[in-house]
Formats: structure tokens, C-alpha cells, sequence
């Protein structure tokens, strides 16, 4: 869509990183989604409350109002009656002015998706991704600030931004306006007040969210993927009563924290555990209507430099990429030679490594077709 690492150069982090709203002019290439795509989307894919939402100057529509059928109140969080009924929808907008605000639109389109990871895995953060489209002459929210930094791509049309300077509120009447017209990128810090509006033209742009990782990421990371002693192991009980041994327990304890202390102090700890974290900008979704059904088609492995490949045993290797695992049946040597000159058949690739959603390791940029 745009080249991240190309504009984010060394004037980007002295001037503009986490302080100020910059504008580059013209950069995206976006002519693979635009207003054609988006109303696609909003006829022909399954779309539900918790992915799209109506507003117009910070007024919410009441989404059980356009769902296939309305709940009892509180059946309203089961998902059968929570996917959006499109002929309920376009009747709404036909008769009303509302902005359409839909989240993690990636899992929809795989180009973005695998856009959207090359970011995560870029900036070592989470990557939120937020579409919107607003009609002329309208405003989605009014004054606010975000509580995450990122990207804005305008798509199509155009859409104005009135924007404080830092440290300064709307109050006091001090702010700059922005215009972004169709293929330019904004990059936005948290916390700074904004707003942003349509005037004689129809808008849709999209938003690329960084929120940094919390620790509690990297420990949930390191308990799923390592033995580690600190989080396998049991508390230590009382043989003559239920209490649990709290000299005992504290000792097994201390053994396991001085175990990851070990692992801790590996130079390459971060950027492996991140990798681990960061395991897709939907976590755990499905993806939905991928173009990826042709079984004759031919793959091989990409982004070879971010595949971390280890021996499990002399027969069996296992590589990580961007969180996700594949088991070789070979051993260490002969599995980064399958990495780096193999090609696959659809059939060949999923009997090998025993993986039935290749769309998803598409999606994630481990693999890509290759002419036949």
C-alpha cells in the first residue's frame, strides 16, 4: 500500500514520532480498495455488530435495528442474532446521513491483511486496523483524542482534518487544517485533539492503529509456547491437610523465575517472543471470501529472512513465523533447504506440513504463489 520503512527515515523520528501529525502527499498505491470494494463488502460479506458501526456527530445507530433478527435484549450478544441484514442497512442509509465505521476490515481483503502485518511486524506492535466512510458534508466524531499512534490512508475522495497544536486544546483555537485527498498517508500520535469532516465529496479512509505490547502478552507467549518450570509446575501442598506448602512452593518458585531470568538475558530474546506475540492483526479470526481456491496453483516460502527455524530432533524440525508454527518431518539442514528453493503444489504442500487453511498462511505472508 505504501513503503513504511521508506517514509519513517531519520527526520520522521527526530520531528514527528510520537509528537506531531505529519502529511505525505500521493504515496499509496490504493487502487486495489476503494468505494466499489467497500460497498462490496457491505452487500456480499457476513458482517456483524461487533464489526460495524453508524455514526453521525458522535450519535450511535442502534445496530439490533438492522440485524437478519432481533433479539430479546439479553439474547443480544449470541451470534446468531447479531449479523447485519445488508437490505436493513442500505434502508438506513438511504434515509439517513451516517458515517460507516467497520473494524478490522484485513480479514476481508488478504492484500491489506498481509499489509497490515508487514506494520506489526515493522514496528514490533500490535497493528488495529479502522475503516471509514463518510458521506459529504457530514462528521463522523467530534473533538477527541486517540489513545494509540498510527497511519491514516485516504482511499477515495477526500476528507478535512482540523488538528491542535500539542499541548493545546480545541478551546483554544489553535489548530492546523489538513486536507487528504485519494492516496495520501497521515501519521497521527496518541493524544493530540482532532477532528475531521467532509465537504463537497464523499470520503473513505483507513486507519493502521500501533498499540504497544504489554507484558502480560509476552508472559500469556512464553506459557503457551515454552516448558518453562515457572508455568508448569504445581503448587506445592500440604501432606497432612489442604493448605497449600508455602515454603515449598516458594522454592519451586524461585526455580522458575531464575529459569526465565536464564532466557531473559538471550540477546535475541525480545525479537523472538515478539514474534510469538504477534501472531495477526485479527487474533484468532476466520477469514472470509479469500480468492485463494485453485488447486493447481504453485507456492513456495517468502519472507525467508523472518522464518525462525529449530531442531526438535534429528527427524523433525519445527520454524516459527509471525506466531505461526509448521512441523518439517526433516531435519534442520534439509528443512531450510525446503524453505529456501522448494516449490509446492496446493496438494504437496498441505500432505507435507498436515495444514488444511493454506488461504491463512497466504494471508500471513509465509507463502505465495508462483507461476506454474
Amino acid at each position: 500500500m505504501f513503503d513504511l520503512k521508506k517514509i519513517c527515515d531519520d527526520s520522521f523520528f527526530s520531528q514527528s514520532w510520537m509528537k506531531d501529525f505529519k502529511v505525505w502527499k500521493g504515496i499509496a498505491d490504493i487502487d486495489a480498495f476503494g468505494f466499489k470494494q467497500f460497498n462490496n463488502l457491505l452487500n456480499h460479506s457476513e458482517l456483524s455488530t461487533e464489526d460495524l458501526v453508524l455514526v453521525e456527530n458522535n450519535n450511535f445507530f442502534v445496530n439490533q435495528k438492522i440485524v437478519e433478527k432481533v433479539a430479546p435484549l439479553k439474547y443480544q450478544k449470541l451470534n446468531k442474532y447479531n449479523i447485519i441484514d445488508s437490505y436493513k442497512l442500505n434502508e438506513v442509509l438511504r434515509k439517513n446521513i451516517y458515517s460507516i465505521r467497520i473494524f478490522a476490515i484485513t480479514r476481508f481483503d488478504s492484500n491489506l491483511h498481509r499489509f497490515a502485518q508487514s506494520v506489526e511486524s515493522m514496528t514490533n506492535r500490535h497493528c488495529d486496523t479502522v475503516t471509514i466512510y463518510s458521506p459529504k458534508d457530514s462528521k463522523c466524531y467530534l473533538w477527541h483524542e486517540d489513545d494509540f499512534e498510527g497511519f491514516a490512508v485516504q482511499l477515495e475522495g477526500k476528507k478535512t482534518w482540523k488538528i491542535c497544536r500539542p499541548g493545546t486544546t480545541e478551546e483554544d483555537n489553535d489548530f492546523r487544517i489538513i486536507t487528504l485527498k485519494k492516496g495520501d498517508v497521515m501519521y497521527f500520535p496518541k493524544g493530540i485533539r482532532h477532528c475531521a469532516f467532509t465537504e463537497d465529496e464523499d470520503s473513505l479512509h483507513m486507519t493502521f492503529g500501533l498499540r504497544e505490547l504489554k507484558f502480560n502478552d509476552i508472559m500469556k507467549a512464553m506459557a503457551t509456547n515454552f516448558n518453562l518450570t515457572l508455568f508448569e509446575s504445581n503448587l506445592r501442598y500440604s501432606s497432612d491437610s489442604f493448605n497449600i506448602d508455602m515454603l515449598e512452593s516458594k522454592k519451586e518458585m524461585s526455580k522458575g523465575i531464575f529459569e526465565l531470568n536464564q532466557m531473559i538475558q538471550n540477546k535475541d530474546f525480545f525479537r523472538k517472543i515478539s514474534t510469538l506475540v504477534l501472531k495477526g492483526i485479527e487474533k484468532g479470526s476466520e477469514f472470509i471470501s479469500l480468492p485463494y481456491d485453485n488447486s493447481k496453483e504453485k507456492y513456495q516460502f517468502s519472507n525467508v529472512e523472518e522464518i525462525q527455524a529449530f531442531p526438535v530432533n534429528e527427524e523433525k524440525t519445527t520454524i516459527v513465523f509471525r506466531g505461526v508454527s509448521l512441523v518439517f518431518n526433516t531435519n534442520l539442514i534439509k528443512a531450510k533447504e525446503i524453505i529456501e528453493h522448494d516449490i509446492f503444489s496446493k496438494e504437496e504442500f498441505i500432505k507435507t506440513f498436515s495444514v488444511k487453511d493454506i488461504d491463512r498462511l497466504l494471508c500471513l505472508g509465509l507463502i505465495v504463489e508462483v507461476n506454474n
